[in-house]
């Protein structure tokens, strides 16, 4: 109980000490509590966030296909007439992620270049 009574004193003594200093201390507590607060809720909350977004659990080859798949598709619709459009690769993955739920043991070559495909439509002819 004794104790209990000096850690009350000693806050107390801390407090009054920090409202005679224009409240300057108060504040760099508060900063640093809040401080502390929003960094503990990233480390908690980053590693979820992390591998509820990012398909980790693709491979190198998988990975391959899609850029291959993509570089086609951008190579294909290039013309005399036309730069072509580009077709990013990630955007692919990121469609084919939601698309599978995160789970590529279904994903292969063929279904990387028929989604890459769906990038792009015709739109006309070079009479080059």
């Amino acid at each position: 109980m004794a104790t209990a009574l000096k850690i009350i004193q000693a806050i107390v003594t801390v407090i009054r000490d920090m409202i005679e200093n224009d409240g300057k201390g108060i504040a760099a507590v508060v900063v640093g509590f809040i401080s502390m607060f929003f960094a503990l809720v990233l480390l908690v909350i980053m590693p979820v966030v992390i591998h509820e977004r990012i398909p980790v659990t693709m491979t190198k080859e998988q990975a391959i296909w899609y850029w291959q798949a993509a570089k086609e598709v951008t190579e294909m619709t290039q013309s005399p007439c036309d730069d072509g459009v580009y077709v990013d690769w990630q955007e692919v993955i990121a469609v084919d992620t939601v698309r599978l739920k995160q789970n590529f043991k279904k994903s292969n070559e063929k279904r990387a270049k028929e989604l890459a495909l769906k990038f792009v439509e015709e739109d006309g002819e070079c009479t080059y």
